[in-house]
């Protein structure tokens, strides 16, 4: 045991000084990971060693070794005893945590030698990381970045896993920091990007805002910058030591509608006053600075926006049919040639929103609802090939529903979620495994129907309405021939008749943390003199548990958990938090965002200011050094 220990120390040694070490090293084998798992490959057999898996930040000096089949923190070998590894080539385990935000994480294995040497593997985790130089660090950056590293950052995953590790994204109007508990948010009414610290829970604080030429509507984190996407312009900004610094501006001067992003690549939707529609692309540099790379104008207003690993798709109502749909599809997994190849698509009928489309290898699926007059055919799966020329028809399924209107759906790997509606809320499954012969295999009839769909571990959890009142509800699909009503939950239920969420026109407003296993979601009502409320939601294996509801003096715009203790409620003006405890939720502060003033005038010396945000007024007391908030 004492040549363990010892072998301990010295690997110890080795990882915490190894940012003072500028020798390279290099091994017969090789450690690699994605954001998910690690990989391990060696080239001949390694007999007779200590072995060492260390997941490690060297920014906050933390350490977790792999023991056995579990991790646990601090340097300690896979096993107490000498082990021996034949040749080897994939993957060995998961990433125990992901890399906080602008840290440098690694993963590193290690065999240690009965004469004390080594043999040492790193790979960096973070863009951070990568561009330092560790002993045997197999994978860096230069300081200066050619395009060719560009793209191999973007593709920082091993081989294995390349292809579905590139990086796409829909927006948000807000980002949260939750290593540092920061809320970066696009105000929209107040035209400002802020930024709120609620690491004290019952102290909230907005410690930083930078006025906009425009009002935000986006927000992305690309490298280590912000990005906020507004009207008339795109802005980035570094964020350190609770402030953000202005990096770049350039204007959009268009009627912008929304963006979507791929990789270091934003694109823009927006339109023009000729009817048309305006697609742009701007690239953000390591710096933070902001590139226009090409642009493409097409006839008539886009209706619907998806993007993909390798495709941007939009959906136009045909200028000369308006009866039908036309589909444009991009390659874009050039990015020197952003907008690439385009494909397009004309159908009866109409796309209701992104989460209709799906990508599979080179098959585009889509689920069509009828125009109101063809109504009675129902909806419509599609499926079509893209290859490098052209795009074809390959299958579809018609007529599913007929006389029912399309509202959910939901792509997995695998399966496609349907919900139709008109009496009953059919739930259809439809196996999408082989995209050339697609089969309906199940089918669930319930009341009400399902606005949108969440999928985790065949797991469905939707948002929808039943009797008029919005209602979350939990299915098993594992059987697909068989899908199953687990839970259902619906907030005012006998109490009102109609209740709203804006979870059910936007899922982004619907925030789910599987891993804490916690939703939460704005619900508006008038019940009891309120007209505004958020629900908090607790998600089991199969029971939706109702972990609190309680009244906001605002219409929440988005909610969201800290851990699993504490939901945080944001308008434009005000921002609320709430501890549960035993399903309930206990105010614990509530603070403005803005110093919004509907009515002013003076007071001993004071500046009165009262604001009114909804129903709910609050008077400040401002001189030169201080502001008083008094609710009122």
């Amino acid at each position: 045991m004492k040549n363990v220990l010892n072998k301990k120390k010295a690997i110890l040694l080795v990882i915490l000084f190894i940012v003072f070490i500028s020798k390279q090293c290099f091994s017969y084998f090789k450690i690699e990971a994605d954001k998910n798992f690690i990989f391990f490959s060696n080239s001949h057999k390694i007999s007779n060693v200590y072995a060492y898996l260390v997941w490690f930040d060297l920014d906050s000096n933390k350490f977790l070794s792999l023991k056995g089949k579990k991790w646990i923190k601090g340097i300690f070998p896979v096993s107490n005893y000498k082990i021996s590894i034949s040749k080897f080539n994939g993957k060995i385990t998961t990433i125990p945590e992901s890399c906080p935000d602008n840290h440098s994480c690694f993963i590193g294995c290690a065999f240690v030698y009965d004469n004390d040497s080594y043999d040492i593997s790193i790979f960096p985790l973070s863009e951070k990381a990568a561009y330092d130089r560790l002993p045997g660090q197999w994978f860096f950056l230069p300081d200066y970045l050619s395009n060719q590293d560009k793209e191999q950052l973007k593709e920082m995953t091993p081989l294995t896993t390349q292809k579905s590790e590139t990086e796409v994204e829909k927006p948000d109007i807000y980002k949260f920091d939750n290593t540092n508990n920061f809320l970066l948010y696009a105000n929209w009414n107040a035209q400002l990007f802020e930024v709120i610290d609620v690491s004290k829970t019952n102290e909230p604080k907005v410690f930083d805002s930078f006025k906009l030429n425009s009002a935000p509507k986006e927000i992305y984190k690309i490298y280590n910058y912000y990005i906020v996407v507004s009207e008339k312009n795109i802005t980035s900004f570094a964020f350190a030591s609770k402030k953000s610094t202005f990096i770049d501006n350039i204007t959009i001067n268009r009627t912008f509608l929304q963006s979507r992003r791929r990789n270091n690549i934003i694109y823009t939707v927006s339109r023009l006053k000729n009817n048309e529609t305006e697609v742009c692309a701007f690239k953000i540099d390591k710096n933070g600075n902001i590139t226009k790379l090409e642009n493409k104008n097409f006839q008539n207003y886009a209706n619907v926006v998806a993007i993909f690993r390798d495709y941007l798709i939009l959906t136009f109502k045909n200028f000369y049919n308006y009866n039908s749909e036309l589909i444009r599809i991009f390659s874009i997994k050039n990015p020197e040639n952003p907008i690439g190849k385009e494909y397009k698509i004309e159908i009866n009928g109409y796309l209701p929103s992104d989460r209709h489309i799906f990508i599979k290898d080179n098959y585009l699926m889509f689920v069509s609802s009828p125009i109101w007059k063809n109504f009675s055919k129902g909806s419509t799966f599609h499926v079509y090939k893209i290859d490098n020329e052209t795009i074809k028809p390959v299958s579809y399924i018609e007529g599913i529903a007929p006389n029912e209107q399309l509202y959910a759906t939901l792509f997995t790997p695998n399966k496609a979620y349907v919900v139709t509606f008109r009496r009953k809320d059919p739930l259809w499954v439809i196996d999408i495994s082989n995209p050339e012969n697609p089969e309906i295999v199940g089918e669930l009839k319930l009341p009400g129907w399902s606005e949108k769909l969440f999928f985790n571990n065949n797991k469905l959890l939707s948002v929808g309405y039943l009797n008029n009142l919005v209602s979350i509800a939990l299915f098993d699909v594992s059987i697909p021939e068989n899908p199953t009503l687990l839970s259902r939950l619906t907030p005012f239920k006998d109490e009102v008749k109609y209740t709203y969420s804006e979870a059910t026109s936007d899922e982004r407003a619907f925030y789910i943390n599987w891993k804490n296993k916690v939703a939460a979601l704005p619900i508006n009502s008038w019940y009891k003199n309120y007209y505004h409320f958020v629900q908090a939601i607790g998600i089991d294996n199969k029971t939706l548990i109702d972990l609190g509801l309680s009244h906001l003096p605002f219409s929440a715009k988005r909610t969201f958990w800290i851990d699993k203790n504490y939901i945080v409620a944001f308008s434009s003006r005000e921002l609320t938090i709430f501890k549960e405890k035993s399903g309930k939720l206990k105010l614990l502060s509530r603070i403005p965002i803005i110093l919004a003033a509907d009515l002013i005038g003076e007071y001993n010396n004071y500046i009165a200011i009262i604001s009114k945000g909804s129903e709910v007024y609050r008077l400040y007391l401002k001189n030169n050094d201080s502001i008083k908030d008094i609710p009122i």
